[in-house]
């Protein structure tokens, strides 16, 4: 049996602490999304080899958040 490792897009990810929680667990944070410019430097500092993205939700498609994250159809 082949077990798939969970992946997750996080959204309002702050400076990452359920992130941590999530990875704690065995999900793969594959995107972090935050519109605060302090939260994003914090997450850059913090994960400078993590997909980090600064930005306001409310103006991403989830098609997009999909391909950016590497979670297209299929690939997940």
């Amino acid at each position: 049996m082949v077990r798939r490792r969970l992946k997750a897009i996080s959204l309002f990810s702050g400076m990452g602490c359920m992130d941590l929680g999530l990875e704690r667990a065995g999900i793969k944070v594959v995107l972090q999304v935050d519109n605060d410019p302090f939260c994003y430097e914090t997450l850059r500092a913090n994960r400078p080899r993590e997909r980090i993205l600064q930005a306001d939700i409310s103006t991403l498609q989830g098609a997009s958040l999909l391909k950016m994250a590497d979670l297209e159809k299929g690939r997940y």
